[in-house]
Formats: C-alpha cells, sequence, structure tokens
C-alpha cells in the first residue's frame, strides 16, 4: 500500500463531511493517481440514503412499481426502481458484500453518495496478504467493489497502464486488470 495516504471522512444526511473517519484510506502513489483502501470495518456513523418517492414524476410511484429487491427511491430528484441494498454497517449486506458508508476525502471528493451494499472479497486490510490493503474498483468517482490485489494483477494502480486506461477489478478474471475507463455523464 502506497504510504501517502489520508483519511475518508464520513458525511452526513445533508452531504455534509463529519470529522468522523470512515475506515477508509485514499492513497496517491503519484499526483492525478489514487487508490482507496478498506482499512478497518466501521459501521456508518449516519443514515445516509435515497429519500421514498413522495409523488415526484419519474419511473414508479411505490414499491410496488419495482421488481423485487428494489424500492421506489427519489434519485436526484426523479423516482426511480433502485436496489434496496441500505445498510449501516456489514451484517446489513449478504455474504460476500460489505457495507460501504457515504464518504469524502479531506480534499472534499466524494467517493460514496449513500450508503450502500457493494460486492467485496475482502473488508479490511487484514483479508489481504502482506501489506497490501482490501482495495476499490470505481465507476467515475463512486465506489462499486472492494478486493484484494492478487499475484496475478496486470496492475497495481493507473501508473501502471496506458495513459487512456486504469487500473479496475475484473470480475470475470477475478485480478486487477487494465481497462479503459466508463464514460461518466
Amino acid at each position: 500500500m502506497p504510504d501517502n495516504c489520508s483519511p475518508i471522512f464520513f458525511v452526513d444526511a445533508e452531504n455534509q463531511q463529519t470529522d468522523i473517519e470512515s475506515g477508509w484510506v485514499r492513497c496517491e502513489p503519484e499526483p492525478f493517481d489514487f487508490v482507496e483502501y478498506r482499512e478497518e470495518a466501521i459501521a456508518c456513523a449516519h443514515e445516509v440514503f435515497w429519500p421514498p418517492c413522495e409523488g415526484q414524476d419519474g419511473d414508479c410511484a411505490t414499491d410496488a412499481d419495482c421488481g423485487g429487491g428494489q424500492v421506489c427511491s427519489l434519485y436526484y430528484n426523479e423516482c426511480t426502481c433502485l436496489s434496496d441494498d441500505k445498510c449501516m454497517s456489514d451484517s446489513d449486506c449478504a455474504d460476500g458484500e460489505i457495507c460501504l458508508c457515504a464518504g469524502k476525502t479531506s480534499g472534499g471528493n466524494q467517493v460514496a453518495f449513500k450508503n450502500r451494499c457493494i460486492s467485496a472479497g475482502c473488508a479490511e486490510k487484514d483479508d489481504c496478504m502482506g501489506d497490501c490493503g482490501c482495495r476499490a474498483t470505481h465507476f467515475c468517482s463512486d465506489i462499486l467493489a472492494a478486493f484484494c490485489p492478487t499475484l496475478a494483477d496486470e496492475c497495481a494502480n493507473n501508473s501502471d497502464c496506458a495513459p487512456t486506461d486504469g487500473c479496475f477489478w475484473d470480475p470475470d478474471q477475478q485480478r486487477w486488470t487494465c481497462q479503459e475507463p466508463a464514460i461518466c455523464e
């Protein structure tokens, strides 16, 4: 794990950064190249969820309009069906998942907008070999999943990849590989 790391802090229900550390850190081995690690499993400090719909426009009006395992939530001012993956701690999530709490870096960068369960092959640093740590993979700036580095990895961080690629977890290969990043809208 790189040395140049700073804590990620919980945010409250109004998306205001608190001074409570989340158990995650962001490391920047090189400028503009960052990696997040979950060092410790800590329960969320605040309930930060997408609010339920209350008559706003969108794809649904109630939970009954959504498929199994989904709820009708207000998502950026529009009602839509979202996965019912709310959590306050890892025990609220299914096997193979951990609870990612809403949080920001010390510099104010958002890393998780709402508390939710994410896919994971580890829960904290000690679950991974050596000093590697339980590492996050992203979609845009939002953390999607967390997995240990493997001996078969193609990369350790973005600088190991071509300038247009990033280092992301490949669920099919079960290792970290250089991939073209997703386009954020």
